[in-house]
């Protein structure tokens, strides 16, 4: 990332740092020796200047994965920086040192700047270090495995990008980059495909960004398909270009080489990359928690195959243990980003307050009577909302003690125990008349399904035959064992994945679950949905300190518009006036 230097950098320094950095894409090695010469004539310079020579060193420090030495011109910058008030400089310094803490695996540290960061910060005036802050949120979430929270990320960001961006084509590609290799570990490989091919246009246009990026990117794609050979040619030629360009090597792409060669049975090549990987200076430190979990994966597959027990034993006692750390560190960065995310709603929802306020005092003065009579309207709200919030709690405390007294009672429902009004019973009759539509492939599936049962199927759909009690019963059984398992807070709990999964098929389960229950499909997958979400949220702060987009991911919805709609349908309440209700009643 070229740092981008302010107006009030003398004209002479700023044609060197130029120079340095057209150099830096040559000779990486040699744009540093030029940038240490920078700092040797400082006292050429004021302070302003100082400052962006040491930004000029740590930017091109970190290009080299010189991490170390990066916090440490990040900490004399800092020193000078802050003496002098240079507020906005005091922030891209602290965003450089928690990248290096990032690299280093000092995810702790990095999260702490990152927070202070995401509140002090002015996203108008430093929208471009706040969004490079979100792509960094982004990486992390995929670091850990959290790849839906990343996809939403980037998709976010890719929305915006030509704003937040301003055409920085570079940035551009990394969004559409991830976007691909997000989809292809969601195993949806025509929307990777898509972002891949969006990609490859852009490059087009700009063929000299993001060079060795791509190919591990592609490189990774290929791996999780399981196209090993494909994988090793994309590494490969990544590799090379980091050692001509840079003289360095990516130690997750060097292990991912060697995984790539033992899946392909080629234990000679496997070997010759695990030992490149070992002799690389101080590779474990260097290695993400997940790729030293791997690594030692790796070597214990190698000595087992090579029939050394002990050793493979060995590598197989440290793969446990990397890989209860990888679980500890992905709980705290999850933990991190969560408060991060919920001290940006406080701030932004404080700035919002506070211009909501000036905008009610100008009102005022020239729309009293309007004023009063808004007023009026929010104290009725406020009053009816408090009304069905204590209804909705007198429920849940009910649901909750006849839970206790009658554990196995599978008919106990907090949304059917809510007081019904007249205009929802009949909604939920006239729904329960219809059959529930699906989506486009599951009526195909359907039509594949109904073709080969009359041939395979040992259930026949008879619906002019009696249906035996006993069939139901076991039918219901099984939904019940879906329910509790969490399957239907899955988003592919449709009506035909059900069916497939209890071996049955859509007409005869939608027949059971709107003759015994009384409704239809869609509506006693929401109602499940319902009665968890209303406990989690009641029970959970880190649930509620999610985005409404977030809570409805969480339990199986797509959109946050259906989830928030049928949350107001069942209870009254929005989902955010629950968790309002919820944070005042627990003084959160």
């Amino acid at each position: 990332m070229n740092f981008s230097f302010s107006q009030e950098i003398s004209e002479d320094l700023k044609k060197k740092i130029d120079f340095i950095y057209e150099l830096s894409s040559i000779n990486l090695n040699q744009a540093l020796v030029e940038s240490y010469k920078l700092e040797g004539k400082f006292e050429h310079y004021d302070s302003f200047n100082q400052v962006s020579i040491y930004l000029l060193i740590i930017d091109l420090q970190i290009m080299n994965s010189e991490y170390n030495k990066a916090i440490k011109y990040c900490e004399k910058a800092l020193e000078i920086s802050e003496k002098n008030n240079f507020d906005r400089y005091s922030l891209n310094i602290y965003y450089y040192m928690s990248i290096a803490y990032d690299n280093l695996n000092q995810i702790e540290n990095a999260l702490a700047i990152y927070n202070n960061l995401s509140t002090e910060m002015d996203k108008t005036d430093l929208s471009y270090i706040y969004n490079l802050m979100q792509i960094d949120f982004g990486l992390l979430n995929k670091k850990f495995g959290n790849n839906k929270k990343a996809l939403s990320i980037f998709d976010a960001l890719l929305r915006d990008s030509n704003e937040i961006f301003n055409g920085d084509v570079e940035h551009h590609e990394i969004l559409l980059l991830n976007l691909a290799d997000l989809y292809n570990k969601l195993e949806n490989s025509d929307s990777s495909q898509v972002y891949l091919e969006k990609f490859e246009k852009l490059h087009l246009e700009n063929p000299e960004t993001a060079n060795y990026y791509s190919l591990k990117v592609k490189g990774d794609i290929a791996f999780d398909n399981q196209e090993y050979n494909a994988a090793i040619d994309y590494y490969s030629e990544c590799l090379a270009i980091l050692k001509e360009s840079y003289d360095y090597n990516d130690l997750e792409v060097i292990l991912k080489k060697s995984q790539s060669f033992f899946y392909l049975n080629n234990l000679d090549s496997t070997i010759y990359y695990r030992n490149h990987l070992i002799n690389e200076e101080n590779f474990s430190n260097r290695l993400s928690a997940k790729d030293l979990m791997d690594f030692y994966e790796l070597n214990s597959e190698i000595f087992k195959s090579q029939n050394k027990t002990e050793e493979g034993d060995f590598y197989y006692k440290k793969y446990l243990s990397a890989k209860e750390d990888f679980n500890k560190l992905k709980f705290k960065t999850q933990e991190g980003l969560n408060e991060i995310k919920t001290k940006e709603i406080i701030a932004e929802g404080k700035q919002t307050e506070k211009k909501y306020k000036s905008y009610i005092a100008f009102i005022s003065s020239i729309l009293g009577f309007l004023l009063a009579a808004g007023l009026m309207l929010y104290v009725f709200n406020y009053t009816k909302n408090k009304k069905k919030f204590a209804q909705l709690m007198a429920t849940v405390q009910k649901y909750e003690e006849r839970k206790s007294i009658e554990p196995v009672n599978k008919t106990v429902s907090i949304v059917e125990e809510l007081p019904r009004n007249i205009e929802k019973e009949l909604v939920k009759k006239e729904e329960a008349k219809k059959q529930p539509v699906e989506i486009v492939e599951e009526k195909e599936a359907e039509k594949i399904e109904q073709q080969s049962s009359s041939t395979t199927s040992t259930i026949v759909d008879d619906s002019t035959s009696p249906i035996k009690d006993e069939k139901i019963q076991e039918l219901l059984d099984k939904l019940d064992k879906l329910k509790d398992s969490g399957y239907f807070l899955r988003q592919d709990s449709s009506l035909y994945n059900t069916a497939k999964k209890l071996k049955t098929n859509t007409s005869y389960l939608s027949s059971v679950i709107n003759n015994t229950m009384d409704t239809n499909f869609n509506r006693f997958v929401n109602d499940i949905r319902m009665d968890y979400i209303i406990l989690e949220l009641k029970n959970s702060k880190r649930m509620r300190s999610y985005s409404v987009k977030g809570i409805a991911e969480e339990i199986g919805y797509k959109s946050a518009d259906s989830f928030s709609k049928y949350f107001k349908e069942s209870t009254g309440l929005t989902p955010s006036a629950y968790v309002r209700n919820l944070n005042k009643e627990f003084k959160v």
